[in-house]
Order: C-alpha cells, then sequence, then structure tokens
C-alpha cells in the first residue's frame, strides 16, 4: 500500500466549525487515516474543535498544538488552523507527560516512554537493553515527533528526558507551542485531550522513509561574547556585564527593549555546520535578558544578524537537507511535508509577501502537489543534530515520503 495523504485549512474562528471544516477537506483526500496533525491559533484550542476529526476519523491518533501563526500551501498567516494526515502501512504510539512546571525530565521520559509502550508494549523494554549503541535510522524505520506546551519549565531539559529514553540516535522533531505572541497559555493535543502543562510523543513505526531537515540562515557578526553567568534561559552576565549592558552597546537604547532585541538572536559556537540560534525574549530589571531556550554558563556567544534573503533561502535549504537525508527520492514520492519555524523568522521576514516565500521556496523543493502544512513555534525541536533538540529561529522541515 502506497503512503496517500492529505491537507487542510480553516480560517473559521469557531472551534466546532473549524472542526468540520477540517474533517470535510480531509475527507476529499484520504479515508482511513491513521494519524492527523492539527495545528490551531490558541483561541481556539478547544476539546470540540478535536471531537470532530475524533468521531470521524475513529481509527486515527490526533495530535497537534497551538500555535504563533499558521503556513500552508496557500501562503501563511495568524488566527487560523491546518491538518495534515497520513494514511498508509503505518503504525502509531502515542504518549503524554505531564508536569513539566514540576519536572521537566520526568515528562519528557514519561512521553517518550508511554509512546513506545503504545506502539509495542515490549517495544520500550527492547530500547532500554540497546539505546546507548542503537542507530535507529538505519536498524528501525521508527521516527518521533514531539509537542511541547511553552512558558513553564525548561525545555532543552523536556527534550534531555525524551533523549534519554529514545537514545542519541533517535530521529525526533517537533515544536514548542505558541500562543499568538500573548505568552500566557499554550497547549498541545492528544486525541480528543487538550494538555496546558505537558508534551505529546509521536511515534510513527513505517515502511517508508521519513526525515528532517534544519536550516537557520543567520550570519555571525563581529560581536562575540562569554556567557559568564546564566541560569537555564535567563542570561545574565555576558564577559562578565549585565547582558541588557552589551546589548545597549551595540545597538544604543532600543537594545534594552524587549520587541527590538527579538529580532537580534544570539548563536551558540557548536561543532554544527550553524550555530544555535537563540532568541532574546525579555529584559529584566537586573539587567539579565530572557532568552526563549537554555544557553549554558560559560558557552561561546555570537550577536546574529538575519539577512532576508538568507532567512528564505534556509527554507529551501532545509527541504534539500530533508530529501537528502530520505535518500533523494523522486518527488512524486514525497507525499507530505511539515515546516516547523520560529515565530521569530515572522519577525525577521517584515511582510505577508517576504513570509508567503518561504512557503514558495519550500514547494519549489518537494512539488506543489505535496501535502504542505507548517506552524509558527516557539522552539523547534530537532535530533539527533542538536543538543538537547531544541532551537530557535530555525526551520525544522519534517518529510514524510512513499520511498520504502
Amino acid at each position: 500500500m502506497g503512503l496517500n495523504t492529505g491537507a487542510a485549512f480553516s480560517d473559521a474562528d469557531e472551534p466546532e466549525k473549524i472542526g468540520e471544516e477540517l474533517r470535510n477537506e480531509l475527507g476529499e483526500q484520504v479515508s482511513s487515516p491513521e494519524i492527523i496533525f492539527v495545528f490551531t491559533s490558541s483561541e481556539y484550542a478547544e476539546k470540540s474543535l478535536l471531537s470532530k476529526l475524533d468521531k470521524a476519523y475513529e481509527e486515527a491518533r490526533i495530535v497537534g498544538s497551538s500555535t504563533g501563526g499558521e503556513l500552508y500551501a496557500g501562503g501563511i498567516g495568524t488566527g487560523n488552523s491546518v491538518a495534515i494526515a497520513l494514511e498508509g502501512d503505518l503504525e502509531v504510539g502515542v504518549g503524554v507527560g505531564k508536569g513539566i512546571s514540576d519536572d521537566e525530565r520526568k515528562a519528557g521520559m514519561t512521553a517518550a516512554g508511554k509512546a513506545l509502550t503504545d506502539l509495542d508494549e515490549d517495544y520500550y523494554i527492547t530500547n532500554e537493553l540497546h539505546k546507548r549503541g542503537i542507530e535507529w535510522d538505519e536498524k528501525n524505520p521508527v521516527s518521533f515527533t514531539v509537542f511541547s506546551t511553552a512558558l513553564t519549565g525548561n525545555g532543552s531539559e523536556v527534550m534531555r528526558g525524551v533523549q534519554e529514553v529514545l537514545g542519541r540516535g533517535a530521529q525526533v522533531t517537533g515544536g514548542i507551542a505558541g500562543d499568538d505572541w500573548k505568552l500566557d497559555q499554550t497547549y498541545v493535543y492528544r486525541d480528543g485531550e487538550v494538555i496546558t502543562d505537558g508534551l505529546v510523543v509521536t511515534a510513527i513505526d513505517s515502511v517508508y522513509q521519513t526525515s528532517h531537515g534544519v536550516k537557520h540562515g543567520l550570519e555571525k557578526t563581529e560581536h562575540r561574547y562569554r556567557v559568564t553567568e546564566s541560569e537555564n534561559n535567563i542570561v545574565e552576565e555576558l564577559d562578565e556585564r549585565p547582558a541588557a549592558d552589551v546589548y545597549e552597546d551595540v545597538f544604543g537604547a532600543k537594545g534594552r527593549t524587549a520587541n527590538f532585541i527579538m529580532t537580534k538572536p544570539l548563536g551558540i559556537e557548536t561543532a554544527e555546520e550553524e550555530p544555535r540560534a537563540r532568541d532574546p525574549l525579555d529584559v529584566q530589571d537586573d539587567g539579565s535578558i530572557v532568552f526563549a531556550a537554555e544557553i549554558q554558563e560559560g558557552s561561546l556567544v555570537y550577536m546574529l544578524e538575519s539577512p532576508e534573503e538568507q532567512v528564505i533561502e534556509a527554507a529551501r535549504t532545509a527541504a534539500e537537507k530533508a530529501i537528502e537525508s530520505a535518500g533523494n527520492p523522486d518527488k512524486e514520492d514525497i507525499k507530505g511535508v511539515i515546516m516547523h519555524d520560529c515565530v521569530c523568522r515572522w519577525n525577521c521576514l517584515k511582510n505577508d509577501e517576504t513570509r508567503e516565500k518561504e512557503v514558495e521556496a519550500v514547494k519549489d523543493v518537494v512539488g506543489k502537489d505535496t501535502s504542505i502544512v507548517g506552524w509558527y513555534t516557539y522552539g523547534e525541536i530537532a535530533l539527533p543534530r542538536a543538543l538537547a533538540g531544541v532551537h530557535n529561529q530555525t526551520m525544522v522541515l519534517q518529510l514524510f515520503t512513499e520511498r520504502e
């Protein structure tokens, strides 16, 4: 059996109506999907939306997240809802870990373990015996997708818990939930449930090649610093000076304002192709800066700049990397794409016309007939090529192909 996919979009503003529109549009493309990914504005994160899909596709697992905006084949926007369904020779396991605010790592471990046991009750035991040396991409056709709530806890620590169970070779993709920049409450979805403090891990075991590509396209500047004091995602000092003072030296008084510095990320020097981007979110009264993800004390960091054309080109490169990782399938074998795109890239690309160029760049690579959806995240997830798996201001592109 081949892999069949369907993508749907709704701009309705009532949860039940959204659920109906997504259900109806998917129903024109798939009949009995094994899994449906759903991304909605936080305004519509209600069980009534999910129940419309749950009742229509009783055998399907339904997972997803609230967003900072949505992407689809027709463009981008906010306040919308999108979904993509997969139908074919695949099995799905889903696990939930709650209480990120109490114990991030435990929540991550719980969700990953439950996803494996839901997929196969013996899988978790088998993986525990072999995870240290396991090569998931070669020995196991299993891929994982993670959606985690934001604003409580350390996302990197959550992913350390996931990684502790799945092993370092696991292929993991996903993102951290958004809420349209309200920074109040985010949500993730599992079947008919809306979760406010936790994560959902989905395991897909199939005969098809799945993959992901990662790229941000940001450039290092000459401004380089050592993180001399930090705790989780709060940087107190750069080169033994208050972090906000350093930003003010470079950018003037506006370097102490949250709205401005959100577009001025730091990049952590790693062994990877690009520095790991970290988005500033807020300036504290004591001169410390709150970032969207963890920056460890002692890290070497650069201020990054965001050339518009390179940010757009990064989306194309992420798609090309995903295709290469999947063994360079023909375009007709590329069936589905999920774009996990950082909400701060929305700010880097100044208007809808330039933002839509990201979608067009991806369509050029994967083919215009491919089912494409995406969402703006508060953090992007990609393993194995990541320390604890969390990125900022990055395009993580997830690819589903029919190639076996």
